[in-house]
């Protein structure tokens, strides 16, 4: 068990960490890191943790047996790195729990030698605050650990621990390769979503069905982290969309022609890698 852990950003994703901390008894105490004294008051009643305090009151409660949550946007997470670069105490990690991981883990290593570990759980909803936590949302997903981070293996065998007993599948992986594989199975969907969003007409909207709701259910996502990533990534980001565009000119090509045979195949080739999902 872990003598205390502070999430800094208890939102959807911090305050469900939280939540699935306590529920599976991790940590002796959870502390948040709030901007304003009013969210803090709201998450402490909630029972989300169990204590707040503000940003620059940090360094007071830093202490041994220690780990430092970053649940926050991608450039949010860069920026407090270099915050916390001068933390030294025995058993005390810093994890981050950013969408994209290359440029985290670059800036991490500048401050860093053996404590800093970065993970991306793949769970998570298109709402946020700590009011939609949900202690659950951890349990049979998948959780990356950079296996490039700037930290012992003392420190990632830790966090690993963590995640496993809260129900997560543990996979190791570097940062270019995560950003590379998320590209496609996250950050592309979402950016399709936001298109599609852009594309339909409001007035269309009353007349939709389940299946327009379900591909526009992610863009209702917060627009400030989306920003981050899709600018955290973007070259890999690109690859994906020209990959997207050729396979999209396929589709439209075999409509325009009436070519019953290629789109059929198309179609097929599409439902039997979404039948494996």
């Amino acid at each position: 068990m872990i003598k205390k852990v502070i999430i800094w950003g208890v939102g959807l994703m911090g305050g469900s960490f939280a939540l699935a901390l306590r529920r599976k008894k991790v940590a002796r105490q959870i502390l948040g890191i709030f901007r304003n004294k009013r969210r803090l008051k709201k998450a402490c009643n909630l029972g989300i943790v169990d204590e707040g305090i503000l940003e620059k009151d940090i360094r007071e409660v830093v202490e041994e047996d220690c780990c430092i949550v970053m649940a926050l946007p991608v450039y949010v997470i860069i920026e407090k790195i270099r915050f916390l670069k001068d933390l030294d105490y025995r058993d005390c990690w810093i994890m981050d729990m950013g969408s994209t991981k290359y440029q985290i883990i670059k800036e991490a290593k500048r401050f860093f030698k053996d404590r800093f570990v970065g993970v991306h759980p793949l769970a998570g909803s298109e709402k946020s605050g700590f009011e939609y936590a949900d202690s659950r949302i951890f349990e049979k997903s998948i959780c990356i650990i950079c296996e490039d981070s700037p930290a012992s293996i003392y420190f990632i065998r830790r966090t690993a621990s963590i995640f496993k007993k809260i129900g997560s599948k543990v996979v190791y992986m570097n940062s270019k390769t995560h950003d590379k594989i998320l590209a496609f199975t996250s950050h592309l969907p979402h950016l399709l979503s936001f298109g599609l969003s852009l594309t339909v007409p409001s007035s269309f909207l009353e007349y939709s069905s389940g299946g327009l709701r379900s591909m526009l259910r992610i863009s209702k996502s917060t627009p400030s982290v989306w920003r981050d990533v899709f600018f955290s990534n973007v070259k890999e980001l690109k690859k994906c969309l020209k990959n997207f565009r050729g396979n999209l000119t396929l589709l439209e090509k075999a409509i325009e022609d009436k070519d019953a045979r290629c789109l059929e195949s198309l179609l097929k080739k599409s439902q039997s890698k979404s039948l494996k999902i």
